[in-house]
């Protein structure tokens, strides 16, 4: 804005006034340098701005146009592109960046359908071939070249060309990883016997790689991994990850999740560069959130990347305390579906998407993905849909009109499609073939725009069966049965509120994945209770306590008596997802007959205060399909301190002195936990909770109030619904005790009898006589019959 002023004529006149003169003073070259960094930040009107700005300065000046042509290869706008290389070139013909610029842009706009595609294809291997005529190592520009015979169908040119870029110029990340597309590209178009032969006589290391991965292909598993492991060794050209991924994927289809989770924990732990890293990314790109995306682009140190994606995993794991995460697996399983239903490597262009004005604003996530179409990226992200229709019928479509926006709107011809419905989170995707696509080139839509596919998901409720409601008037109005017809904006709204639905749906589903259980799956329900006690060493000592019902092991097991083995596993996560603490228990549960019955037990474990992310989980090792989880953000307090301060609180079935050691006895008390936290009214709640902390008198004595209060959850109207609610305590029983001791346990019975059964909250409020000091905590209860 302020540059803009400076340049206005009023400027020219009080520019020393109004404008600092270092903005005069700016030069070409720090325009062009501040084009760049709006560039590289995705700023592109900012740039395009900027280096404008530089050749209104200097119309000559070759890095503006630079710019300018990189600008355009941002947008993708590979014409404008040609076009400014062009009077680039016009600048200076001996350019190399020019050349190489050209090269691209010209090689880009081949891949259209156009009279000139030839002329295209011509001037890019020429552009190319001068430049290798002068600098075969500038920048990667046999790489490029390869990337133009791979768009031609010759794949062995395209691979000898990029093996010699790798070769040349190994530091170029970009190259190895496209080297590693290209052969990828080539199994997929080739015959893979023919790509056998060939590659039998391909000396490199590269082609040794694919001659496994082609053995994979054809299914001979165990085959494909020894050959894999031959090319273990210090001097193999790619890092050892590139190995990995294709391993994980061989022992995924041999069903091997404790290998799959092996390998790949490897190759996150033996990361030592940039590339390395990359080569892993390139598996886990398709689940990628925006802020996953964002920190990754900013990392810089192996350790970093190691500690990145630990973390990417470990916030997916939805039982962190088995050995095996199971949404790494699953991952693999879904990328083997992908490969084998949804593969397609083809360019992704403006005439073969049917999202043509680019109404879906898909997310940077979106545009990561190469190797499959959107059905397969979906898949990869959520797994099987819980609902498909498809609509095989409607040629020529129902709906006609004399309105052109109406033929535009619901008008169009049947073209191959595909929606899917997943009902947690609920999220609708439409998928189609463009008319101007082929093979197996699925993408996502913003609008189903023929009638009859409309009609067949009306079932799945609105938007669809509003429109349908819609159009049905309007046929209804041309058999004369309807006075009324609907507006040609009616229908537009109508089509613009499907296109918002769609656009709402794929953010968030291409923003997000989610680790789907069987369909078989028995939910086991968990419920969680940690408690917090004064630790060692500054440290809080945190009883997971939990409580594990025994019904669904015999519904499950179909057993009606004896015993059946159980995991309980639980784990702990720092803030940032770093793994802290794994425990697993071997239980045995006994069938029993009573529904209400369940297993309590605890697990302990140490931390520092903060706030951490635990998780528990529990299945039945005798029948897989009975496992469930619940995960808690924990907060773990600070009990080390001076001063009066309080344990949690722990509600128990029962407690009594102890008469022998048990891990269940606390400071003399024989405890059994309620992890449940209900009781009912017929019989007392028991409580402990330790003190810490407490004033002594100048004869070493400690004298402290203890109070319980219980109050409903929901505050109780008054008489008649009058004068608002009632949320006085139901039980409030106070107490006042002396001791010797500064730190102790208290323990206490309370009497429900006389309260009705609901929900309420418990208060232990402890006030120290001698400082003044108070403290509390709460316990949320559930009473019932």
């Amino acid at each position: 804005m302020r540059r803009a002023i400076c340049r206005s004529w009023k400027a020219l006149l009080w520019g020393l006034l109004l404008c600092p003169v270092s903005l005069y003073a700016q030069s070409a070259a720090q325009l062009v340098d501040e084009g760049h960094d709006w560039l590289a930040r995705g700023a592109y009107q900012e740039a395009e701005e900027t280096y404008r700005e530089a050749l209104e300065l200097d119309a000559t000046y070759l890095p503006a146009y630079l710019g300018m042509i990189r600008l355009a290869m941002a947008r993708e706008n590979w014409h404008e592109a040609s076009d400014w290389a062009g009077r680039a070139l016009k600048i200076d013909s001996s350019s190399l960046a020019v050349h190489y610029f050209l090269g691209i842009s010209e090689r880009e706009r081949a891949q259209y359908q156009t009279p000139f595609q030839f002329t295209h294809r011509r001037e890019s291997r020429k552009h190319f071939e001068w430049v290798l005529a002068r600098d075969s190592l500038y920048r990667d520009v046999l790489y490029q070249y390869a990337l133009l015979y791979r768009q031609d169908g010759d794949y062995p040119r395209a691979i000898t060309l990029a093996e010699a870029q790798v070769r040349l110029r190994p530091d170029l990340e970009e190259a190895a990883i496209g080297l590693f597309r290209i052969y990828q590209s080539y199994l997929n178009h080739t015959d893979l016997d023919t790509a056998g032969r060939w590659l039998a006589q391909h000396p490199t290391d590269y082609a040794r790689f694919f001659e496994a991965e082609r053995l994979r292909r054809l299914g001979q598993l165990r085959e494909a991994d020894a050959a894999l492991r031959t090319l273990e060794r210090p001097d193999f050209p790619w890092p050892s990850q590139a190995i990995a991924l294709i391993r994980a994927r061989v022992w995924a289809a041999l069903d091997r999740p404790d290998s799959v989770q092996a390998i790949i924990d490897r190759a996150i732990r033996t990361i030592n560069g940039p590339l390395a890293a990359r080569f892993l990314f390139e598996d886990f790109k398709y689940i990628f959130n925006l802020q996953e995306l964002e920190t990754y682009r900013r990392l810089q140190t192996p350790e970093e990347y190691r500690a990145f994606f630990q973390a990417f995993w470990e916030r997916r794991d939805p039982m962190p305390g088995r050995p095996v995460n199971v949404r790494l697996v699953e991952h693999y399983r879904r990328l083997l579906v992908a490969e084998r239903d949804y593969a397609y490597d083809g360019p992704r262009l403006w005439h073969n998407n049917p999202d043509k004005f680019g109404e879906l604003n898909l997310p940077p996530t979106y545009h990561l993905n190469h190797e499959f179409n959107d059905k397969g990226l979906i898949y990869i992200r959520h797994g099987p849909p819980d609902d498909r229709i498809v609509t095989v019928r409607g040629e020529a479509n129902t709906f006609r009109s004399g309105s052109l926006w109406r033929e535009r709107e619901f008008g169009m011809g049947w073209v191959p499609n595909e929606s899917w419905r997943y009902y947690r989170p609920r999220m609708d995707f439409h998928f189609v073939i463009d008319e101007g696509a082929t093979g197996n080139n699925w993408r996502l839509t913003p609008v189903l725009a023929n009638a009859q596919m409309i009609a067949d998901r009306e079932i799945w409720g609105p938007p669809y069966s509003r429109i349908m409601s819609t159009l049905r008037t309007k046929w209804e109005v041309e058999a004369g049965l309807r006075p009324f017809q609907p507006t040609t904006l009616e229908l537009f709204e109508l089509r613009e509120e499907m296109a918002a639905e769609s656009r709402a749906a794929y953010t968030q589903g291409l923003t997000s994945d989610q680790h789907r259980w069987p369909a078989d799956l028995v939910p086991l329900p968990l419920e969680v209770l940690p408690v917090a006690f004064r630790g060692d060493s500054g440290h809080t000592e945190v009883n997971v306590y939990y409580a594990l019902p025994a019904a669904p092991f015999r519904e499950v097991t179909g057993r009606r008596s004896g015993y059946t083995p159980a995991e309980v596993g639980f784990a702990v996560h720092d803030a940032a997802w770093h793994p802290l603490v794994a425990q697993v228990q071997q239980r045995t549960i006994p069938i029993l007959p009573d529904p209400t019955a369940a297993i309590n037990d605890f697990m302990a474990v140490a931390l520092a205060p903060g706030t951490y992310r635990l998780t528990l989980h529990g299945r039945s090792l005798e029948a897989e399909r009975l496992q469930g989880s619940v995960q808690i953000e924990l907060e773990v307090p600070d009990l080390s301190g001076p001063g009066l301060q309080m344990s949690d609180l722990l509600p128990a079935w029962r407690m009594e002195p102890a008469s022998g050691a048990s891990r269940f006895v606390r400071n003399g008390w024989h405890l059994w936990p309620n992890p449940l936290r209900r009781f009912s009214v017929r019989q007392p709640v028991y409580l402990y909770f330790e003190i810490y902390g407490l004033t002594p008198d100048t004869q070493g004595r400690t004298r402290y109030t203890t109070e319980y209060i219980l109050r409903p959850t929901k505050p109780r109207k008054k008489f008649l619904g009058l004068f608002g609610s009632d949320d006085r305590p139901v039980l409030r029983l106070k107490s006042t005790h002396e001791d010797t001791r500064t730190d102790l346990d208290e323990h206490a019975e309370l009497d429900v009898s006389r309260v009705d059964p609901g929900n309420y909250v418990l208060e232990v409020r402890i006030t120290d006589e001698r400082s003044g000091a108070t403290v509390s905590r709460t316990l949320a209860l559930t009473l019932t019959e």
